[in-house]
């Protein structure tokens, strides 16, 4: 398993959106199973990303799972848990906006994460991957437990 965040987050709402739950993937390819929505809801997505008027809106990015990988639905809604926890210590779940798409077209299991950066309660601005060394080494971290956890290869 891996984490990888894309450079992206300043477009409006709609554009990431359309991108997890297209029928064709980043090159134009059509997708040989069709995307779904695990957690979270786009509409109300792209409405919180749309709302902020600072220029960094989002995160987005993906944990993916090699070939030999194949977790569960469980398994796969507690990496989401794990990784909600690990960037939003202390926020509650409903404090901050994510959505969480399947890709599973590639023949491995990538889950896809969008989450706006902002606190809700507050409209402050949030930031589940600011730059530096020390965030990256957190996502390291995180893929480093969940694969010990999950009993997949580091």
């Amino acid at each position: 398993m891996m984490v990888r965040v894309f450079r992206a987050g300043r477009s409006n709402g709609q554009s990431p959106v359309n991108y997890l739950l297209s029928d064709t993937d980043h090159a134009g390819a059509k997708r040989s199973v069709k995307p779904e929505v695990l957690e979270g809801s786009p509409t109300t997505t792209i409405a919180v990303i749309n709302s902020i008027q600072r220029q960094h809106k989002y995160v987005s990015g993906v944990i993916a799972f090699r070939q030999e990988e194949q977790p569960t639905r469980d398994q796969m809604h507690e990496v989401i848990r794990a990784f909600k926890k690990t960037v939003a210590p202390g926020i509650k779940d409903d404090e901050f906006n994510s959505l969480w798409v399947l890709h599973q077209e590639k023949g491995n299991t990538e889950l896809h994460f969008l989450l706006a950066m902002t606190h809700l309660p507050t409209g402050r601005r949030w930031n589940p991957h600011p730059p530096g060394e020390k965030n990256l080494d957190l996502y390291r971290q995180f893929v480093s437990v969940m694969n010990e956890t999950m009993g997949y290869a580091q």
